[in-house]
């Protein structure tokens, strides 16, 4: 890596770092610093987007003029709430099992980290377009006139399936590496995965804090978050690839995970407003990731709606933050339409009924639910469901998994209405569907582990075998 795009990698983490740490003041170090690349990432390459919209070429001046002014912009907006961080050490929580944990956490991933900046880009989806889009766009210096784009150079460009049409935060992120000099663009991932780990800590512990209305604890049971994530064999082995499935994953789960926080605890909308941002960060990968925005938005109506307290303006217009999280989409579409870059639509717009269809796809999304691919997640779910009953049924911790079934049941629905015209419904079952799942896989982990009976074992766990005398 040259010195130039670290330089700028480093600028993106601290926008991010800055932008979490005025927009939540709660926020553990561990969330600022795991989600600081992400959102800083994002933020670079929807200014890049907004610049090729606008005719701008895509350059290495353009790049590091956009580092620097996120750094500014967002040091300003966080200066007039600037409070001197307090360090307060206490290793009450430690003890074998963490420690274990942590050692076990570490080898993997510095393991996968070497894998995948060793690898060069060799999965099929990324060459045919992610990975190959980003070269291209870094070196023709725009991303909308690529000439791969031409109909008569490419006369397949506009058909069902094409990747023309997808979302570009990953192939503007790849071009921005790109831009710099990068030989290649596996930096991005081999960053994206260990900067969600730390994430996922610090969010898992505060999942596991609200839930239990405690100011302590919770160190083992993200800890195991982590492990279980790690285990979850195939969306593990795609963190290596330079897909769209595991950035998107990070996004969304993170993102709902911060609106179900806030849904616990409805007077902090710090947590509603950095949900939304990563919701909008996966509709930037994803098209699917509307999905998310949907459902938090009915878990914020929902929450609202039962509040005695939201009798107030604010409180009502709070469901429009996830709903705003859909604004790149939106915008992409108006992009796309202003520069021919559609593609065949394969969305069946109206209501219909096919029974086989239906049957299908249920029983493809039940095995793959019950199937490897996830290591025990969805047995884990299962677990923590019958144990925690009692509490369910009083309502605590509901709406978590309710916004997990939804979520499932509207993923089906999307891929029911879907004609399949490029390829077998079996087949896309069979192989793609299996990647849409990753994105519950942490959320299943949280909602198993940081609430509930689990939790309270866990947290019992933790006091029985730290340090304290």
């Amino acid at each position: 890596m040259s010195p130039m795009q670290a330089l700028v990698l480093i600028l993106l983490f601290a926008a991010g770092y800055l932008l979490l740490s005025r927009i939540d003041g709660r926020a553990s170090q561990a969330e600022r610093i795991g989600f600081a690349f992400p959102v800083g990432l994002s933020l670079a390459t929807f200014l890049m987007f907004l610049a090729d919209a606008v005719c701008l070429p895509l350059t290495r001046q353009l790049v590091i003029v956009i580092a620097v002014l996120l750094v500014v912009a967002t040091l300003l907006f966080y200066l007039p709430r600037y409070r001197k961080p307090t360090m307060n050490l206490d290793f009450s929580w430690f003890n074998v099992l963490w420690l274990g944990c942590f050692l076990l956490l570490v080898y993997i991933a510095y393991s996968n980290f070497e894998k995948t900046l060793y690898f060069p880009v060799y999965d099929r989806d990324s060459l045919a377009g992610f990975d190959t889009l980003g070269f291209l766009a870094a070196r023709e210096h725009t991303f909308h006139s690529l000439f791969i784009f031409s109909a008569d150079y490419n006369p397949s460009i506009h058909g069902p399936g094409s990747y023309i049409s997808y979302m570009p935060m990953l192939q503007l992120s790849y071009a921005l590496v790109y831009l710099l000099g990068a030989e290649t663009s596996k930096i991005i991932p081999a960053l994206l995965w260990p900067s969600f780990l730390v994430g996922l800590y610090g969010l898992a512990r505060r999942f596991f804090r609200t839930s239990l209305k405690t100011s302590k604890g919770g160190d083992t049971a993200a800890i195991l978050v982590l492990v279980g994530t790690s285990f979850a064999i195939e969306m593990f082995a795609f963190t290596s690839l330079s897909g769209t499935n595991v950035p998107q994953a990070i996004a969304a789960s993170a993102g709902m995970l911060y609106v179900l926080m806030w849904y616990r605890n409805r007077t902090v909308t710090a947590s509603l407003v950095v949900g939304s941002l990563l919701l909008a960060i996966s509709c930037f990968i994803r098209l699917e990731g509307f999905i998310f925005s949907f459902i938090a938005f009915c878990v914020v109506l929902v929450g609202v709606i039962i509040d005695r307290r939201s009798n107030t303006r604010a409180a009502w217009l709070a469901p429009l933050l996830p709903l705003l999280s859909v604004l790149p989409i939106v915008l992409f579409q108006i992009y796309t339409k202003v520069y021919d870059l559609t593609a065949e639509s394969t969305i069946i717009a109206h209501f219909y009924w096919d029974g086989a269809k239906a049957g299908i796809i249920a029983r493809y999304m039940c095995g793959l639910l019950m199937s490897a691919y996830y290591g025990f997640t969805f047995y884990v779910l299962f677990i923590a469901l019958v144990v925690s009953l009692p509490s369910l049924i009083r309502g605590r911790g509901v709406m978590t998994y309710l916004a997990f079934v939804a979520a499932v049941l509207m993923y089906s629905v999307v891929l029911y209405q879907i004609d399949y015209k490029w390829d077998s419904i079996e087949n896309v079952l069979n192989f793609s569907a299996k990647r849409f799942l990753f994105c519950f896989v942490p959320i299943v982990w949280v909602a198993a582990l940081c609430q509930g009976n689990l939790a309270r074992g866990l947290d019992w766990l933790e006091r029985k075998c730290g340090l304290q005398p």
